[in-house]
């Protein structure tokens, strides 16, 4: 906090805190037309020092920057899908996983092959509860009943909760158990 503004210019005036102990600085900052405070004791200046106070502004910049990036990748990704409002909800997601290089699960294939031909690692609910099985944190049977409890509140799978093993398998999900056990 008591580092030199990114913008504009600097006005500080100290005054007297019982909080801290001693006087504490008030610095204002005047970025794009706003002022902003900050305020920091004279003890935490004097400890952090010059390197502190460049941290802190490295920090801001970050901040900043990851910002940008966002407001940036949910512009884009309406537009990548081409399908106006409708998939505002995908776009969204596409833009948080390509911000964190993170998968994107959704169940509309439309905009899954679109994920995938900008490089996009896109995927969806039955692929996501494949790998839940592969991994042994989730049973076949389990996975089913899943399946069946989503489709019971509408979303669209390719397949039911009984049709689930044979499916994975059929595209390649899951791996035949015969192929798992030991010879």
């Amino acid at each position: 906090m008591g580092c030199a503004p990114l913008y504009g210019s600097r006005h500080a005036t100290r005054t007297p805190s019982w909080r801290h102990g001693g006087m504490e600085e008030q610095s204002s900052h005047r970025h794009q037309g706003r002022r902003a405070y900050a305020r920091t004791d004279q003890r935490s200046r004097s400890a952090g020092g010059r390197r502190g106070r460049c941290r802190a502004v490295t920090e801001q910049v970050v901040a900043v920057n990851r910002a940008v990036d966002e407001i940036r990748l949910f512009a884009i990704w309406p537009g990548r899908l081409g399908s106006g409002e409708r998939d505002l909800g995908e776009a969204s997601v596409f833009a948080a996983a390509e911000l964190r290089s993170a998968t994107a699960i959704t169940d509309d294939p439309g905009p899954v092959r679109v994920a995938r031909t900008h490089g996009l690692d896109a995927h969806g609910t039955i692929w996501l509860l494949a790998g839940a099985c592969r991994d042994g944190k989730l049973s076949e049977a389990a996975a089913g009943n899943l399946v069946d409890a989503l489709r019971a509140t509408g979303l669209r799978l390719p397949c039911t909760g009984a049709e689930f093993p044979r499916y994975a398998r059929q595209h390649g999900l899951l791996v035949r158990a015969a192929l798992l056990m030991p010879a």
